[in-house]
This record gives structure tokens, C-alpha cells and sequence, in this order.
């Protein structure tokens, strides 16, 4: 059930969290000093250090992979939903055509009102 119901609700949402998250640790380097052990650094520190001797190129190209990546991130996600909405929109006008045929009996109004925000949903 978790799988099937809890967690394509709450997907966007664990998404926009680690996107912000993800932004965020870069933001606050007193945490990232103070969760690093002594034997490791962490990618927001070894920014800050090379930043702070003076802008080299290389931290130009880093910059430019972040950006790219959560861009290529977030369009993707973007794409991946609207495909499963589309699919999802046309499965269930496929299964009103379906109980139209099996039953002539005319449309209950609620019905006749989900059928017709289907349509314009689709158009």
C-alpha cells in the first residue's frame, strides 16, 4: 500500500526537499565544518577554501555542473510526471468508455461532472 498509495503522493515533495537540501548544504558551512570528521571534507568546504584563496576557473566549471544538474534534474522529474499523468488521464477515460459500453443506463450528474472534467483536463 505504501508503494502503491503514500508514495507517489508525497513523491514531489521528497524531491523538492532533497533538491533543497541539496542547495542548502552548500549555504551553511558552519554544519558541513562541524559534521566532517577530522580525516575528511566535505564538497561545500573544499569550495569555500579554494573561493577564498581567489575564483580559479575550476570552481567556475563546478558551479556550472551543479547548475546543470539540478536543472536536468528538475526537467526530467517535470517530464516524468506529465507522462504518468497523461497515462494516467487516459486510462481512466478508457475505463469510462469501457463501463459505457458494459452499461446503456444513462449517466448519473456526478458522473456526467468527472467525465467532464476528464475532458477539458486532456484538452
Amino acid at each position: 500500500m505504501f508503494f502503491l498509495i503514500t508514495l507517489p503522493l508525497i513523491s514531489q515533495a521528497l524531491m523538492s526537499g532533497w533538491l533543497l537540501s541539496f542547495t542548502l548544504s552548500f549555504d551553511d558551512l558552519v554544519l558541513s565544518a562541524f559534521l566532517s570528521g577530522p580525516g575528511s571534507t566535505t564538497l561545500p568546504l573544499v569550495v569555500f577554501s579554494r573561493v577564498r584563496l581567489g575564483l580559479n576557473p575550476e570552481m567556475n566549471a563546478l558551479a556550472t555542473i551543479f547548475i546543470t544538474t539540478v536543472t536536468i534534474g528538475v526537467i526530467a522529474v517535470n517530464r516524468w510526471m506529465q507522462v504518468r499523468e497523461r497515462k494516467r488521464n487516459r486510462d481512466m477515460q478508457m475505463a469510462f468508455a469501457l463501463a459505457d459500453a458494459a452499461d446503456p443506463l444513462p449517466l448519473a450528474p456526478q458522473q456526467a461532472t468527472v467525465r467532464k472534467s476528464l475532458d477539458t483536463a486532456s484538452a
